[in-house]
């Protein structure tokens, strides 16, 4: 059987991760004196990239669906009032949907996936 049809479930963390945290850290000491706080966009999106790749597992559609939203809340807020606060909080009930919705689904292979798949068996007896 090959992993792409039934790949594996759980956390998982890839060569990569700690490239990306290092080069996203590197970002923020370079920006800050120019940005200030604004250079904090970069590491919150970054981990919930991590969180939807390698903790929970996202579906590609439904990083799309986050992504679109960031996106659109985040020029709704520069444009309206700029403020970095604003957007983190309006984007995480967008996270906190996305990462509920995906758990709940028969597809779900992120963390915990082995025990939510056992309860939803012993719920469906």
């Amino acid at each position: 059987m090959s992993i792409w049809n039934n790949p594996p479930v759980g956390f998982r963390i890839m060569k990569q991760d700690p490239v990306a945290v290092a080069a996203c850290l590197a970002f923020v000491a370079w920006a800050w004196p120019a940005l200030g706080e604004w250079s904090l966009i970069a590491p919150f999106v970054l981990g919930h990239f991590f969180l939807f790749c390698n903790v929970f597992r996202l579906a590609r559609g439904t990083e799309l669906i986050w992504a679109a939203a960031f996106v659109v809340n985040a020029v709704v807020w520069l444009e309206l009032s700029p403020s970095l606060l604003g957007i983190v909080l309006t984007q995480l009930p967008v996270t906190i949907a996305v990462i509920g919705s995906t758990m709940r689904s028969r597809h779900y292979r992120g963390i915990l996936a082995d025990r939510l798949r056992r309860e939803a068996a012993v719920r469906s007896l």
